[in-house]
């Protein structure tokens, strides 16, 4: 086992910080989060239980609400709704509003989804270019595990692909 100190540990957020692309996107995330808490404590109960903020880009703020019922009541809200973000998304103009359905109760307690030996595979090759070593050996635990989990490797007697 590899012991680390403190020092030569490395967290999660160390990795994002690290990509300029990464650090926009937690950047974009956290904002979409700061406008969800706005809009959450503006829409009265219960219609801020049914409605997300799941982007914003240039003029425009996409919201998500679960039914079309609940759309058709944010809709009577839109011009409401663009005033209460004039002063954190001083550009948006316009809201989109998309009906997401939620998944039913009994689909959201399935298993996770297997991880296809291809992307065991991917992951293996994207763990050879890692020189952190407790990163890159976490990342070929999963691809191996991944191998040894395939449904089609154990029950059709496939080889698995050489990773």
């Amino acid at each position: 086992m590899i012991t680390r100190t403190p020092a030569q540990i490395r967290t999660i957020s160390d990795f994002l910080a690290s990509s300029d692309r990464l650090s926009r996107i937690c950047d974009h995330i956290g904002k979409i989060n700061e406008l969800q808490v706005i809009l959450y404590k503006y829409l009265e109960y219960p219609l801020n239980n049914h409605v997300t903020v799941a982007d914003y880009q240039k003029k425009t703020l996409v919201l998500h609400t679960d039914s079309a019922a609940w759309a058709a009541k944010l809709r009577y809200r839109t011009p409401a709704v663009l005033k209460v973000f004039k002063n954190d998304l001083p550009g948006i103009r316009t809201i989109r509003i998309k009906v997401v359905p939620s998944a039913p109760l009994n689909q959201a307690s399935h298993q996770a989804e297997q991880i296809t030996p291809e992307t065991a595979c991917a992951i293996r090759q994207m763990a050879d270019k890692i020189e952190d070593t407790a990163l890159r050996s976490a990342l070929y635990s999963i691809a191996e595990n991944a191998l040894t989990a395939t449904p089609s490797s154990q029950s059709h007697g496939s080889k698995r692909p050489d990773i």
